[in-house]
């Protein structure tokens, strides 16, 4: 017997059961399994007028008659002569016998539809989806109104598709059986939609989507199709299921009056109180039942070696059974293993490996608000699970998905969850793991909504004890993925999703209105011999140090990849500011008690001006009306030109220079004026400007000159900067990265991880090649990037992190050991910056020191240096020595050599500075010969000569 055969027989056993079960819940649908012999025969004569010819019946002739009228009630067409270079789609007549709950006939229904495949995209139609309700959101409205003792009443829309309005411009032939006489070379031209074009259901549901917003209807961010409406204490509710509309709410007269407009604006049929929705008919009445839907222990197999049958029945019984499944949670697994046989992804087996063809497991999860589910589901997993911990670990996911999700629908539908939603599991060990904050490799595929971990809690389902495997150490905690998600959720993928936000189509609109007022293009023909770039929308939450949220930017950029060299651009280098010089600002801050304030200018790189003639597309979302051929000619330069950096810069360095400032020889981002015995220092970063010195009057009239030449903000004390918080006071300045040790603690599950003392084991040695499995390096460049950043406040871990720095390329569990114990050393000092204080004198002092060969792998020395001007250190540094000394005199020789370089630097930045030093710079180090090898010895020896000092 085949595979097929089969499984025909399991749906035979789960028919069986539909007949012997009696359903006594209150919402279950009514299916005509019983069909009388008389609407059997009439129904039979029906059909055979369907299969014949239509023209003959009466009742047809009725039917194509009024859907003929209703075209000419509603405006939806024109005959007009037949266009030459237009696309024409022909249109065909459809019946269909349409029943009513218990069998008996409702109606014969004539429908014409347009021949949709006909059409060509681009030019019948561009977008084509549209919005349906969920199953879940209709069982949590009738839950809600079960709660509530609210009535639900049905709205059935006639005709629906043909209110919708067509954008494009569609021609239909007429059609068969009705051509006019004396106009038979004549076309149709479509003014609304009709049923068989692919976008008709998305110009109905915009046609009624718009609509209920101007009835001051709020619609659902989580399910476009669920509107809600607010009047003091009272609440209505709309659901929209095609051309049906499910309305509910606490007050009768709301919705009597919501039912008179609609019945107003469209061509509808009010069926009273919900009876029957989307009903489903079986032809199975005669069969035995059976108490049970599948064989407990039935395995099914693609290749079983049976005889195979035709897949058309089956098929339908599948569709018809998955339907069924929309209130049946009880046959939802035995279905959803036989439609495997048709190779329908998503419907899976329920145990561990229970697919024996692939050995993949199912998540299963069912939810209810009271007593009766309102959501269920079964489905194959992704991967592959190797224990039922890890399958039940997955299953998890799924539900605190789905759990997350029906709590935003109910909060747009005004009952938000105050509480977590509970969720009960079955597995002790699933829930440690869930518990454990460590992360592990056989979890990172499983993907969490990102929200935060407080909406959903995990507990033990003592009625159902089931212990397995204890939990792996190392597995990531739900807590952690959500944190990993978070930009997924708070910015548009796409324009479609942005331009459905009112935040980013103001956020676009500004940027828009920005250009204009910056003269930053023009819009012109479009050249024949130019290259035409593109552009793109980016958008990007911007958050405040403690996580708030500080404003939605929407950027739009040019795709500079597009560009060609020596055509649309030459040169495109332009300076940023050094780390260090930053810190230099800070410690003179501090020391001379000056505020340190912050400039950003808004859209910077619309300032630069451009020197070659470049052009672009008009932006997706705003192309001009009647000028979609033209493109913007750039008078000013755009984000994402490779030459746009560079461009800003010119700009904002000549004007600080026509403004009398002295721009830094050393560090070209650094200005400096001086009137009389007054200073003042900008530093440019970007699009921001730091600003200090002595005249606060000096430092508020250039903040105006600034603020007249620029668009800018003026953000006040300096507090937060590129991830860096800045507390000044009284007792000097404080630099922290309090809030990104925090995040990156969070990013890679060691929250909750036990501190140490240092951040690295004294006399730790690592080698490429130890002996150890190597990992997937992704996670491990991920860790020791954020590191290497969180460096700039914290000297404390620069030897380790640069160190571990060295085998990012090929990185083993240990190399992962040793950065998961910086990250403990973090957790444990999460609050350690610099501080930078008033001391008697400003007076740069260096350290240096080196090891000998520490590195295993090529003997290579590492060098170390550190530098303060009395409070603070402004300056530090860890990196391997290109060379391999021959001795430890040689490796500190090579030390002192790059702390001297990078002595001098400074120095001259100091002098820029207007802060001189006078007497030679001290640099402190421990090897005796060494410091005699710099400091005395003026004879150039022969491990030396790469030693490079500058003049």
């Amino acid at each position: 017997m085949s595979n097929l055969m089969k499984s025909q027989l399991g749906i035979g056993k789960i028919l069986r059961l539909l007949q012997q079960v009696n359903c006594k819940s209150r919402f279950m649908m009514k299916h005509q399994i019983l069909l009388s012999l008389n609407m059997m025969r009439k129904m039979i004569k029906l059909m055979m007028c369907l299969s014949g010819d239509a023209m003959n019946s009466e009742e047809w002739k009725t039917a194509m008659q009024e859907e003929l009228n209703m075209f000419e009630k509603n405006a939806t067409w024109k005959l007009v002569d037949r266009p030459t270079n237009k696309n024409v789609i022909g249109v065909k007549w459809v019946y269909k016998v349409k029943l009513n709950s218990d069998g008996s006939l409702n109606k014969c229904k004539a429908r014409l539809v347009v021949k949709g495949y006909s059409q060509l995209a681009g030019i019948d139609f561009t977008k084509t989806f549209a919005s349906v309700a969920r199953f879940d959101t209709i069982r949590l409205l009738f839950a809600i109104a079960a709660k509530k003792s609210w009535l639900i009443y049905q709205l059935d829309v006639k005709s629906t598709f043909l209110n919708g309005k067509l954008k494009k411009e569609i021609y239909v032939e007429q059609p068969d059986g009705y051509v006019k006489k004396g106009a038979e070379h004549k076309v149709y031209l479509l003014k609304k939609a009709l049923y068989g074009l692919k976008q008709a259901p998305r110009a109905w549901y915009g046609k009624i989507d718009n609509h209920l917003l101007s009835l001051g209807f709020e619609k659902s961010i989580e399910e476009a199709t669920l509107y809600v409406k607010e009047k003091g204490a009272d609440l209505i509710i709309v659901s929209i299921y095609v051309d049906d509309l499910l309305v509910t709410g606490s007050c009768e007269a709301m919705v009597r009056n919501f039912k008179a407009d609609k019945m107003k604006m469209f061509e509808m049929n009010d069926l009273g109180k919900m009876s029957y929705f989307l009903g489903i008919e079986f032809a199975m009445s005669n069969c035995k039942a059976v108490s049970t839907p599948i064989v407990p222990g039935t395995k099914f197999t693609s290749e079983d070696g049976a005889a195979k049958i035709e897949p058309g029945l089956y098929r339908s019984m599948i569709g018809s059974l998955l339907y069924l499944s929309a209130t049946r949670p009880d046959i939802m697994y035995s279905v959803s293993v036989l439609s495997r046989r048709d190779k329908v992804a998503w419907f899976t087996d329920n145990d561990w490996a229970g697919s024996e063809d692939d050995m993949k497991s199912t998540s299963g999860c069912c939810f209810s608000i009271g007593l009766g589910m309102i959501s269920w589901c079964s489905r194959k997993q992704d991967a592959i699970a190797q224990s039922n911990t890890e399958y039940e670990y997955i299953a998890a996911a799924d539900a605190a998905n789905q759990a997350i999700w029906m709590r935003k629908v109910m909060r747009d539908l005004k009952h938000a969850q105050k509480e977590p939603t509970v969720i009960l599991c079955d597995n002790k060990s699933t829930i440690a793991i869930v518990k454990n904050p460590v992360f592990h490799r056989r979890t990172r595929h499983i993907k969490i909504r990102d929200e935060a971990p407080d909406l959903v809690e995990f507990e033990y389902d003592e009625e159902n004890d089931q212990i397995d495997d204890v939990p792996v150490r190392g597995t990531r905690t739900l807590e952690d993925v959500y944190n990993r998600c978070n930009v997924a959720i708070t910015e548009p993928s796409c324009l479609q999703d942005a331009m459905n936000s009112e935040e980013w189509k103001i956020a676009m609109q500004e940027e828009l209105n920005m250009f204009e007022k910056n003269a930053t293009w023009k819009l012109v023909d479009r050249p024949t011999n130019k290259n035409v770039l593109g552009v793109k929308w980016v958008y990007k939450v911007k958050l405040n140090s403690d996580g708030s949220l500080n404003k939605c930017k929407a950027r739009l950029v040019v795709k500079g990849y597009s560009q060609l060299a020596g055509i649309d651009f030459t040169e495109t280098f332009a300076p940023v500011a050094r780390f260090d010089t930053i810190r230099l600002l800070f410690a003179m801050a501090a020391q001379k008690s000056w505020l340190i304030y912050q400039l950003d200018v808004k859209l910077a790189f619309l300032n630069g001006k451009l020197k070659e003639e470049i052009y672009v597309e008009q932006p997706d979302g705003y192309v001009k009306k009647g000028a979609e051929h033209k493109v913007y000619l750039l008078k000013k330069a755009l984000y994402g030109l490779k030459q746009a950096p560079r461009a800003w810069y010119g700009k904002i360095d000549n004007h600080l220079l026509s403004l009398g400032f002295e721009k830094s020889i050393e560090e070209a981002t650094l200005y400096v004026k001086e009137k009389g015995a007054d200073l003042i220092i900008v530093s440019i970063y970007v699009d921001d400007l730091l600003v200090t010195g002595s005249c606060e009057a000096m430092v508020r009239n250039f903040k105006a000159n600034m603020m007249k030449m620029f668009e800018m903000n003026d953000l006040g004390k300096m507090s937060y900067f590129l991830g860096i918080e800045v507390q000044q006071s009284s007792q000097g300045v404080f630099i922290c990265q309090r809030k990104y040790a925090t995040q990156i603690l969070n990013k890679f599950a060691m929250s909750n991880c036990k501190a140490v003392s240092t951040p690295i084991v004294p006399g730790t040695k690592f080698t490429s090649e130890d002996g150890v499995a190597k990992i997937e390096p992704g996670l491990y460049r991920s860790m020791i990037g954020s590191l290497l950043y969180l460096s700039a406040t914290r000297p404390d871990i620069m030897y380790s992190v640069s160190v571990l720095s060295r085998f990012m390329q090929s990185p083993s569990e240990i190399h992962l050991k040793g950065a998961k114990r910086v990250l403990r050393y973090v957790k444990g000092t999460i609050d350690f910056g610099v501080m930078y204080s008033r001391s008697d004198e400003i007076k740069l002092l260096g350290f240096t020191d080196s090891d000998w060969a520490g590195s295993e792998d090529d003997m290579k020395s590492t060098s170390g240096c550190c530098f303060s001007i009395g409070s603070g250190m402004i300056s530090w540094c860890s990196r391997k020595q290109d060379a391999v000394a021959q001795s430890t005199t040689e490796s500190e020789d090579i030390a002192a050599a790059d702390a001297a370089n990078q002595a001098i630097w400074m120095r001259k930045v100091m002098r820029d500075l207007k802060h001189a030093q006078k007497e030679p710079t001290e640099t402190i180090h421990q090897n005796v010969q060494g410091s005699h090898g710099s400091n005395e010895s003026m004879d150039l020896h022969a491990d030396s000569p790469g030693q490079d000092f500058p003049y």
